[in-house]
């Protein structure tokens, strides 16, 4: 993150219409990588969900999701959940998009991200 930073070079003031088509951009490649690896991670995944008309049926379908937490806990630990493996603080991006000052600077960095959505899809 901070090779990208250095690379941006001084903070320059970008219009409010600037920024959110920048955002806009940057969000959809997040997006599309976090398609990519999140197909790796797809079936590390679980789910629980509870629904029920009444706060009985709430209890009974929470009692059966610790279960199945219960029965989870037995099996080894990763060393990072697949979850933690795709999040990416927004903030960070914000923090790119700040120092962003030219349409190139944007270029070049959609040329590094979409050379490593190839690496990542070449590996799955």
């Amino acid at each position: 993150m901070e090779d990208l930073l250095k690379n941006l070079g001084p903070k320059k003031k970008v219009s409010p219409l600037e920024k959110n088509a920048k955002l806009d951009a940057l969000k959809a490649m997040k997006k599309s990588a976090g398609d990519v690896i999140g197909d790796e991670y797809a079936d590390h995944l679980n789910k629980v969900t509870v629904a029920a008309k009444d706060k009985a049926g709430l209890e009974e379908g929470l009692d059966k999701a610790k279960d199945v937490l219960g029965e989870m806990k037995d099996e080894p630990k990763e060393e990072e959940s697949a979850e933690e493996a795709l999040e990416s603080p927004d903030d960070e991006i914000d923090e790119v998009l700040e120092n962003v000052d030219s349409p190139e600077k944007i270029d070049e960095m959609m040329k590094k991200l979409m050379a490593k959505k190839l690496e990542l899809e070449a590996k799955g």
